[in-house]
């Protein structure tokens, strides 16, 4: 473990009880986006999906693209509110935080 805070024996990496704040808004910006993200991906047409820098004579399915998409902002959301489950706690009880 490197420093952090420790709530009721969980441990978020790198942060101090005084950033519990801002780090809740911060995650709560990530999953908005990521929620809006998701509406946008259901309601797209499929399309020629470029990978790397543009080059569309790599591309990818549309399916392909959109499992990874999704894949990617559902664990975005997962780890975020998992975070901010514990840092509510924290921030309901200071005392328990315990900078590390």
């Amino acid at each position: 473990m490197g420093w952090g805070v420790t709530v009721n024996g969980v441990y978020l990496s790198r942060l101090y009880k005084s950033q519990l704040k801002d780090k809740y808004e911060e995650n709560e910006l990530h999953i908005r986006n990521a929620r809006e993200r998701l509406l946008l991906l259901a309601g797209a047409t499929p399309r020629r999906v470029p990978t790397g820098e543009g080059h569309l004579r790599d591309e990818i399915e549309w399916e392909e693209y959109v499992h990874q998409e999704i894949y990617h902002l559902m664990e975005l959301i997962e780890e975020c509110a998992g975070q901010n489950y514990v840092i509510v706690q924290a921030l309901e009880d200071m005392d328990s935080a315990k900078d590390t």
